[in-house]
């Protein structure tokens, strides 16, 4: 690795990962069918109170291309992937979760189709979106054959295709471009990725499954109707995307695509408000950072008008709430 510089530095925040499928993570990628020198992967452990970090150490000693780091304090995933891309080296780079797995053969396909195409700022990929008890090989976007995009011409094609691992960014754009994750939040990936769109001037989606994501019970996302603190860091970072309406694309010609993607978060949060019973302020102040704007969604309204009986009335579902989240989960599973 000292003598060449790799093609891909893929960056994994790590967590406790050996109870949470990091081998086989690894494992997904040291079978690809590509020379270890063309990739490097960075896995930050983010001060892991488990054995990862020296579980990782001693994987260096059979991969040659792997980085191994350690925070000393929780900065969540945000701040593992910023550290991951300050020690990359390579031209392009990757994010994939410690419990997602890579598409055999995917990263050679990937490598091939940047190496022969004009640069890139941004290339969008596939993904399976499965239940670890259903893998399957379906692509969840499968928008088919595109062009060489404009940033503004990908969002309005394919909507905000923006999630980490699914995107292969080039560092010198990104870096140049001063991107960075918000750092020590639950949900730091939405307005990170309107952020990338907005500076990318080449952006190419490819058919190309590449990562398996497994949806799992204990994910930040699949949690918010049982925690009101996740279900808090939903609703800031679609206040965050809102700022970014506000400011960065305040000139942009697709800045109403921003606002109704803040606005399709905003109503998540109250939705999930139906499943989580707390004290009526607490929930009051989760609605009060939803900004009072012009919104298509019933239940935005509702929250804007009359934050109380909303906050009143979604506390007496949640029983319902979680029977028909757990009914149409073991549908899901299945299908």
């Amino acid at each position: 690795m000292a003598n060449n510089k790799p093609f891909f530095s893929i960056i994994i925040p790590v967590y406790n990962g050996m109870s949470r499928d990091l081998s086989p993570c690894l494992d997904s990628i040291w079978i690809q069918d590509i020379d270890p020198s063309l990739y490097e992967v960075i896995c930050v452990d983010d001060a892991s109170p488990d054995c990862s970090y020296e579980w990782l150490l001693a994987q260096q000693k059979n991969h040659s291309n792997l980085k191994v780091t350690r925070h000393a304090e929780n900065v969540r995933q945000g701040g593992a992937r910023n550290t991951g891309v300050d020690m990359a080296d390579g031209d392009y780079i990757m994010f994939i979760d410690q419990d997602d797995y890579y598409h055999p053969g995917s990263l050679k396909i990937l490598y091939e189709f940047i190496a022969r195409s004009v640069q890139i700022d941004v290339v969008i990929t596939d993904s399976a979106f499965q239940f670890k008890s259903n893998p399957h090989d379906r692509l969840q976007l499968n928008f088919g054959t595109q062009p060489l995009m404009s940033n503004i011409e990908s969002v309005r094609r394919l909507g905000w295709c923006i999630a980490p691992w699914r995107l292969c960014i080039r560092k010198k754009f990104y870096q140049d471009a001063g991107i960075r994750f918000v750092e020590r939040v639950m949900i730091e990936d939405i307005d990170w990725g309107v952020t990338v769109l907005y500076y990318a001037k080449t952006v190419q989606y490819v058919p190309l499954l590449l990562i398996h994501y497994n949806k799992g019970e204990d994910s930040t996302t699949d949690n918010m109707y049982r925690d009101i603190s996740i279900l808090k860091g939903n609703t800031m970072a679609a206040r965050r995307v809102y700022d970014l309406y506000e400011t960065l694309y305040t000139d942009s010609p697709i800045r109403q695509y921003v606002l109704d993607l803040a606005d399709r978060y905003f109503n998540f949060t109250c939705r999930y408000c139906f499943g989580i019973c707390c004290p009526i302020n607490e929930k009051k102040r989760l609605l009060s950072y939803i900004p009072y704007y012009k919104t298509d969604y019933f239940l935005v309204k509702q929250a804007h008008r009359h934050a109380v009986l909303f906050s009143l009335f979604t506390n007496c579902t949640v029983p319902f709430f979680r029977i028909a989240r757990k009914l149409r989960r073991n549908i899901k599973s299945r299908v």
